[in-house]
């Protein structure tokens, strides 16, 4: 594993291709890390200094030394250890400083976030140099949300939403151009042996080594109430549920989500992402229902009709940060089977079977690599099975 030092100015000050190891560890929808174990001598340590980066020609995370420790043995030699952190976590720095309600596409919501926030926020003293919003590819992200935020940490957010849309984000270094860029993605479905790109971990290929399987429902609910004003505004309940009847009894997994805030008066454009094929012309139907019940100024009241279909996905939208998990994580072999960032990569669906029968499809949310002396590259899956 080959790696650049830079310095805070993204200027490169080292190259670095025999450490004793290197941990490199990259996640689908959340932060990764990296760590560097390297014998310690005075040129090395000026430059594996907290606040300097680490870069991969070959990999898109980027990563910020967050910590320096130096172990001295007499018989062994003295090794740095210098942990890294993936460059997404930049946006834990900033919160959602105004309040925020929206209807549309899950990569605009996020878009504006980062723009509002980061790139060109109201106060210019909040904006992070450097850095810009990649969108080439929202034509592939067409899920919507209706959502509510103020006031929460920007990355937790992100990665929230990402979570429940099973998106993945990154944000990489473009050396050539010396910018920070964040990119929302989605991996590609690999799991039916009818796709050609089809790959498949198990016993029978022989492609794991070790495996470990978790199966965890201590977060499951599956009804959520959602609180919100009527047309007389008086506090009222709506209960939304997310399998074929509503649940009872023991089954009955209820959670709450305040919906209260939500407004009547809406966009044409969030109009449009609720209904892609409406036209307005006084009054707006659908299906034979009045969606919406006054138009003026560019202003937009919506019926009961809509107004309830946005609380509704804001109780299905809490009911997704609320799934059933099942992970499987395997070491694999790496020599004569699939190549990784050839056959398979971070966010990829895959098949995935254990020594027990036990199979799914499953999307690869992250991807331990290590490099070191005694056990050479060694590629460590983590999946996550797909409900």
């Amino acid at each position: 594993m080959e790696l650049y030092i830079l310095n805070s100015n993204y200027e490169r000050i080292a190259y670095i291709d025999q450490a004793e190891s290197i941990l490199w560890n990259t996640k689908y929808n959340n932060i990764g890390e990296c760590e560097i174990y390297i014998p310690c001598d005075t040129e090395m340590l000026e430059c594996l200094q907290e606040g300097n980066y680490v870069y991969r020609s070959d990999d898109d995370m980027f990563c910020k030394i967050q910590t320096i420790e130096i172990e001295t043995d007499v018989e062994n030699g003295d090794y740095i250890i210098a942990t890294g952190v993936d460059m997404a976590s930049i946006l834990s720095n900033r919160i959602i400083r105004w309040e925020v309600t929206f209807t549309g596409t899950v990569a605009e919501f996020i878009r504006k976030l980062i723009n509002d926030n980061v790139i060109t926020p109201a106060q210019e003293y909040r904006k992070i140099n450097r850095f810009r919003f990649n969108s080439t590819n929202f034509s592939e992200l067409t899920d919507t949300i209706t959502i509510n935020a103020f006031t929460d940490d920007l990355l937790e957010t992100i990665k929230t939403i990402c979570s429940t849309y099973n998106y993945g984000f990154k944000v990489s270094y473009l050396l050539n151009e010396q910018i920070l860029e964040f990119k929302l993605y989605k991996g590609i479905y690999k799991g039916s042996d009818q796709n050609d790109e089809y790959v498949e971990f198990s016993p029978l290929y022989g492609n794991i080594i070790s495996s470990n399987y978790k199966s965890d429902s201590s977060n499951y609910k599956n009804l959520c109430y959602v609180g919100y004003k009527n047309t007389s505004e008086v506090f009222d309940l709506l209960s939304v549920y997310n399998t074929e009847t509503e649940p009872t009894g023991e089954d009955r997994k209820e959670i709450y989500v305040d919906g209260s805030n939500t407004s009547r008066e809406i966009t044409y454009d969030d109009l449009k992402a609720l209904y892609p094929n409406v036209t307005l012309n006084g009054t707006a139907y659908y299906n034979g229902d009045i969606i919406v019940a006054n138009i003026s100024d560019e202003k937009i009241i919506v019926t009961d009709y809509t107004y309830l279909l946005l609380i509704r996905i804001l109780g299905l939208n809490k009911l997704a940060e609320h799934n059933r998990t099942q992970e499987f994580t395997g070491n694999i072999d790496t020599l004569n089977s699939y190549e990784y960032k050839v056959d398979y990569n971070l966010g990829d669906i895959v098949k995935v079977i254990n020594d027990y029968g036990i199979e799914a499809e499953a999307r690869i949310i992250e991807i331990m690599e290590s490099d070191d002396n005694e056990d050479g590259y060694v590629v460590e899956p983590k999946f996550e099975y797909i409900s």
